[in-house]
Formats: C-alpha cells, structure tokens, sequence
C-alpha cells in the first residue's frame, strides 16, 4: 500500500526545552517535519506508519520509535547533557562528584590569608573527569596556579586543595577581596582565565579533566554567599526545581551562545534576565542572548525593536554589575537601539568572548576605549576561539612586564605572531591592488586592538630593518614594508619612522644569499603545516609529523592538490621549487614530506 492510500492521522511532537533541533524521520530515511528553534510544538498530518522522532544538542542525540496509528501527542526525549557543572540529571553528574562539590562550596578547603581589604568574596574551583573510570591517575591541578593582576601567586593548589585519587576530582575553594583573579594554566595548551569576584557572591569554576583542562567546555556560575549558607544543613538531593533550573537553563544558554543559535533566546531570557539578582552571570549571559536574537530579528521586514526593554535590562545590570567590561561591552552592541554610548576607558576584560569581539571592534575608530596596557588591549592578539568565555595565550603578570613569548608554549621568539602575519598580507594585497588602506580598516579585519596593530607594524618594520628575515614570510613581501602602503598603514597608527629607514627596508636584503637561505628542517616542518592546514579535508584531524597525507589531501581531490601546490609555492616563494603529484602520491607522512621538501631545498 503506498502513502497516499494509507490513513492519515496527527502526530503532535513537544519538545522539552528550545533549540533541541527536533525531526521527525519516516521509515524511508526521509525528514518530514523539524520543529523552529523557537518553538515547543509541532503538528503534523502523516500517514500511518513507523517514525523516529530525533532531537539533538552539540552532537548529543535521543531517539524515539513512535508507531502512528492514530492521532498521537509525543514528547520528544532531550539529549543526554554532557557537562563540567555537577547539574542534577546530567549524564557526566554523578553522585561521587557531587557531594565533595557541594561541601567544598560550603566549607573552604585553603586557610584564609591575610589582606588589608575584608574577604567578601569566595571562589570555587572544581576539576573532575568525565567518570571515575575515565580517569588516569594524573595530578588534574599540576599545571594550574592562581595568580593576582599584580603578578601576585594565591595558590598553586597543592596542600590547599582536595583530591580523590580513586574517584578523580579536585577542588579548592576560599575567601578573598573582591576583585579580578587569574587562573593560570601551563600544560599542554597554555591560558589564562579571568575570574571575577564579586563581594557577597561565591564564583564557581568547574573544569573537566582528560589528559588536560578543558577549558572550552568550562562552567562559570555565581551564587549568593546566603544561598550557599541555606545549604550547610542540606543534601543536594534536597534542591527543589527552583534550584536546578536556572543551572540548566545557563547550560543551554551557554550552548546556543557557542554555536550561534540566538533564535532559543525567547524561551531562555526571561528566566535569565529575572534571575540576575541570584546569579549576575545568567543576567549577563540573558542580556547577550538578546541582543543576539535582537540582531537576528532585525532582517525580518515586520520587525519592531522594544528598546524600552533593552534600555531597562543594561540599566539594571549597570547598577547591579557597575564597573564590569561585559556591561560596557552590551552597551555597545546595543547601539542599532539605543544610540552610540558615553563610555569610560575599559581597564578590564570581558568574561565573554562575544563581549571582548565587542570592544575590540569599537576600539578600531575609538582607540581610547582600550587605553593602551590594559588587560584587553595587552592579549587582544593572543585570545582563543574555542570556548565562550574569553580566555587567552599567557602573558607574564603583571602587566608592565610583558614577556609572554616566553612562557611555555607561547613560541619561540623567532616565530611570527599572526597579527604580524596579518599585516604583511594586507600590505601585500593592497601594494599588488594599488589601493590604501588605514589602520582602522585593519583593525576591524582582524579583531585586535589598534595598539596590537601599531606594536606589530612596529616589530616587523624593527625586523626588516636590521633583515633579520623570519622563516615564514617572503622576503618582497618584507620589501613591501617600506612601500606606499605600509608608509600610509604607519603614519595611520602614529608610527614615527625614519624616511632613510624605510628605504633601507625597501631595497631589500643586502645579499641574494641572505634572502635564498636554505632552511632547516624545523622550518620546512613549519610551512609544510602550515599550507597543508589551509587545504584539510574537514574530516582531518589535527596535523602533526605522523599524519597520513591521504587522510589530509584524498587522491582524488584535484581542487585542494591544486590549492596546495599553490599555498606550498607561497610559502617557499623564495625558492624555485615545485612538487610534482608523483612525489605527492609516493610520500607517506608529513614528516616524509618535510624531509623530501629540505633535500629539495638543498640541491
């Protein structure tokens, strides 16, 4: 019996909670229904038959069978949540990690120092693997410390901490002033991590733990110290749903923020909004939602913006959050509503991401937003993407001493930094195009600060100068460093330099040899990644000496052979050099490729 003879009936789908991106799958393997982002319901006239109602959430997904034969209301199963936060019902909250959660919360495990200014704050920091089988015996806080703006080490958590060595946690929590903190992360991806304190509040960290921290799956929350108090006599099992929703609502909350899906927002803002008084970092979260989803709704032809609204929800968090770099970063963004705001130097960093991007964008046509040396300004070139909270390459503390190409795993200092990367490909292509561009322009490509821009001009125009020409840019694009455009890029950024100089970097190096030098196999190591990376198949995964060529660049795709020899051509353009598809075909590895490229070099 085909479809069109079978009997139709309502299939009625409710989904749990927005965003979970919910279908309905026939028998063929065909979707015949999605429920919008935005919406709970989802009415459907379908023929008799079997269907698979499927609902995901970041790669998580829960199926479930329906059989319709007759008019059928079905609730969609969430996903499992995967998450750092100990959050009832989560599918990595288990109950060995809860409870030590819960007491260090209440109970602090390092001593209480000795400050000048009252300890009115408290911070909890919780680091866990993803189960207790999951874990590998390692120290979770080895490479970790907390450090002060100042430069100034709290802990370095060894015996103010908490372990479990059987289970696999560890926690630290204490009292101390108000303020901005750092936690500080050297192993195997350096970072540090802003952590806000505010005076009558406990700032909660969890982080998991597999073969290193987590950051980019991080959970931040804060809690009042009299909600925290409330709970000594308690189990966490005796929380009603007034407590655990707004973690779970934050969790969700989080993920439509880092995969940019504004359109849950309606469903999640009001709770967010309403609870900032109990949590400032959901008030904080809410209000970025909004705008968002603000942004988005704004294409829409019948679009009506309730400024009203926008304007009382950046009033209140003013008030409650006064000198905070996330409120100043909101105002901004709400500018399309309420007009270009009267806003102070920002010394302070963001906690989110979204909110750094911000004011690094504002900062292009108002460089005194970000007075120069302050946080943001100061790692505006070294910020990760990779997680909402802003988080970025360590640099020494305090400030004044910025030292940070040498701290493990920022570079070696002949490496070139990327916004200095960056600018020798913009000088390059307008030099090429015979257009002009200011620093402005630049700034806002990139997303830096105008300072990282100006001190990046500044390095390279000190390099070419003295031709100490770095292995991974061009010798005639170090050239084009004393042309017309870079003058104009200089003087944009108030760059002061010597007409003689430049000229001096214009003609180039002294020798042919200086320029054709032969180089090493760290080197060609370096570029070979680097053009291959451009060219990836999405499904390769990261690229180290061992990597499968195959599995980078199949055989079969003529395109990115095609990009590669392009992007190897620009990064050894010095050299005379081509590779052919044989030798391509007969290379093995990365690492086979590298030493193939270095005898080449050498002939």
């Amino acid at each position: 019996m085909s479809s069109s003879d079978r009997p139709v009936y309502r299939l009625t789908l409710e989904a749990p909670e927005p965003g979970l991106g919910v279908i309905v799958i026939d028998a063929e393997g065909n979707v015949v229904g999605r429920c919008a982002d935005d919406k709970s319901r989802l009415d459907l006239d379908l023929p008799r038959g079997l269907y698979t109602v499927r609902s995901s959430r970041s790669g998580a997904f829960a199926e479930t069978v329906v059989r319709l034969d007759g008019p059928q209301l079905v609730k969609a199963a969430p996903p499992p949540v995967f998450s750092a936060a100990t959050i009832p019902g989560a599918a990595t909250t288990h109950e060995y990690y809860t409870w030590p959660a819960w007491a260090a919360s209440q109970t602090p495990t390092a001593p209480l120092l000795a400050w000048d200014e009252p300890a009115d704050a408290r911070l909890l920091l919780f680091v866990r693997a993803a189960h207790q089988g999951a874990y590998a015996g390692e120290d979770q806080l080895a490479s970790l410390s907390l450090r002060m703006l100042n430069g100034r080490s709290l802990s370095e958590f060894r015996d103010d901490a908490q372990r479990d060595s059987d289970k696999g946690w560890a926690a630290y929590s204490t009292r101390l002033p108000h303020g901005l903190l750092i936690l500080e992360d050297l192993g195997e991806r350096p970072r540090q991590i802003p952590v806000p304190l505010m005076p009558g509040w406990q700032t909660q960290v969890f982080v998991m733990h597999h073969k290193r921290l987590l950051w980019e799956d991080m959970r931040l929350a804060t809690l009042h110290a009299d909600v925290i108090d409330s709970r000594k006599y308690r189990s966490p099992y005796d929380l009603q749903p007034d407590d655990i929703q707004p973690s779970q609502d934050m969790d969700a909350g989080l993920l439509a923020l880092q995969n940019n899906t504004p359109s849950v927002a309606p469903q999640l803002i009001d709770a967010f909004l309403g609870s900032k008084f109990q949590n400032p970092i959901l008030g904080l979260l809410g209000a970025y939602l909004m705008l968002l989803h603000e942004r988005r709704e704004a294409k829409k032809p019948d679009y009506h913006a309730d400024t009203g609204r926008i304007r009382m929800v950046l009033d209140n968090l003013h008030a409650l959050l006064p000198e905070s770099a996330d409120v100043a970063a909101l105002r901004l963004m709400a500018e399309p509503w309420l007009g270009k705001p009267a806003l102070a130097p920002v010394e302070r960093v963001p906690l989110f991401r979204c909110g750094a991007e911000a004011l690094l964008q504002a900062a292009a046509s108002d460089p005194a937003l970000l007075p120069e040396g302050s946080l943001l300004d100061t790692v505006s070139d070294r910020l990760y993407g990779d997680t909402v909270w802003t988080t970025w390459k360590p640099v020494a503390l305090p400030l004044g001493m910025y030292v940070a190409a040498n701290l493990p795993g920022a570079g070696a200092m002949h490496e070139t930094n990327w916004v200095e990367q960056a600018v020798v490909d913009a000088v390059s292509v307008a030099e090429h195009r015979g257009e002009d561009f200011t620093a402005d322009d630049l700034v806002r490509r990139i997303g830096v600060s105008p300072h990282a821009v100006r001190n990046a001009m500044d390095r390279l125009i000190t390099r070419a100068a003295t031709q100490r020409l770095l292995p991974d840019v061009a010798p005639q694009d170090i050239r084009l460093l004393g042309g017309k455009v870079a003058r104009t890029l200089a003087d944009t950024l108030g760059l002061r330099v010597d007409e003689s100089l430049l000229a001096q970097i214009a003609s180039g190096p002294s020798s042919v040899e200086s320029a054709t030098m032969t180089p090493s196999i760290q080197q060609v190591y370096s570029r070979l990644k680097k053009a291959l990376s451009e060219v990836a198949a999405k499904q390769a995964g990261k690229i180290s000496a061992d990597s499968v060529l195959t599995e980078i660049i199949r055989p079969d795709d003529a395109l990115g052979r095609t990009l590669f020899s392009k992007r190897l051509a620009r990064q050894f353009s010095e050299h005379n050099i081509a590779l052919s598809n044989e030798e391509l075909d007969a290379t093995e590895s990365v690492r086979d490729l590298a030493h193939l490229m270095a005898r080449k070099l050498s002939e």
